[in-house]
């Protein structure tokens, strides 16, 4: 097994480009002790935190230095490409606490963390879209276009990106129950993605989205905006139906909006999709007690069943 201090020396064509390029942005604007570990076909990306390990299981606090197998930045992808038994040989050298985020496939039965919220698109237009949905829930969308006429959407330059806008993406993130990286402002400026800012009739950013388009799927990445202005414009609702609306102009396939808001994602037709968390220690004893501990304090995901459609699509 080979261990690399850096994306740069991993070779060309091992991953995407977007992938790469991703990961030597967070090295320079989000350094946490990255390492990526290659065994033949096999790779895992590990880095750093100070967390509570508990976090994406329950109301259990213990906040220690961990190690991450995972993407250093909150997103659902999965922090390795092989099997489960590579995966054990990289948490073999690494000393205490490893936690795998976003896994696949469950190692520990019962052991979730947040599920990812995907839109799968079969439509040709918005209207389409509108047409298929349950009486109650086009209604709602009604509502919320309503709200939205209070404001204007534009895309803007990624250098454009302001302290007004990255105080919104702050608000967010201290709001978040589930807190891992805060990314710096030249994040945003620096990421190859979309930013398209939703403004008030004085011309002031209310709330933004970033979003990257790739190989047919949609990424919802991150948000910003204040809790106060959710009432008044539907905010987050309607930053929602946007990004659905622009992905069925772009006629991707797939829009992943991500993790979080659960019952809000499932009301405008999104399908929960399970991910798995797997906590690790090379002291035996330890990691026996974690993991009989990890299903109890699983996330147990949104049990609601809403009937959006009109039929099953």
């Amino acid at each position: 097994m080979i261990l690399y201090q850096s994306m740069l020396e991993v070779d060309d064509g091992f991953i995407d480009n977007d992938t790469k390029d991703l990961l030597l942005l967070l090295e320079k604007l989000n350094p946490s002790g990255q390492k990526y570990y290659r065994d033949g076909s096999s790779l895992a990306i590990s880095y750093r935190l100070k967390i509570d390990i508990f976090s994406f299981l329950g109301s259990i606090k213990l906040k220690l230095p961990v190690t991450i197998i995972g993407y250093p930045i909150s997103m659902d992808k999965q922090g390795f490409i092989g099997d489960k038994d590579f995966l054990f040989r990289v948490l073999k050298r690494i000393n205490g606490f490893s936690i795998v985020l976003n896994m696949d496939k469950e190692i520990v039965k019962g052991a979730k963390t947040l599920s990812t919220f995907v839109f799968r698109n079969k439509y040709d237009s918005f209207e389409q879209y509108m047409d298929t949905l349950r009486s109650g829930y086009r209604r709602r969308v009604h509502e919320a276009l309503k709200k939205l006429e209070l404001l204007t959407i534009e895309k803007i330059d990624n250098d454009d990106f302001s302290i007004k806008d990255y105080d919104l993406y702050k608000e967010v993130f201290l709001r978040s129950r589930y807190k891992l990286e805060l990314q710096s402002m030249d994040f945003f400026k620096e990421f190859d993605g979309e930013i398209f800012q939703f403004k008030n009739s004085y011309n002031e950013p209310m709330a933004f989205v970033l979003l990257k388009e790739k190989d047919g799927f949609l990424y919802f990445i991150f948000c910003g905006f204040k809790n106060e202005d959710i009432k008044k414009y539907d905010l987050y609702y309607n930053m929602l139906l946007f990004i659905i609306r622009e992905g069925i102009s772009r006629r991707v396939s797939v829009i992943n909006f991500g993790q979080t808001s659960e019952e809000t994602k499932i009301k405008i037709g999104c399908q929960e999709v399970h991910k798995y968390i797997y906590i690790h220690h090379n002291n035996p004893i330890i990691r026996r007690v974690v993991i009989k501990l990890l299903p109890y304090f699983s996330y147990r995901g949104y049990n609601t069943n809403h009937r959006v459609f009109k039929e099953i699509i």
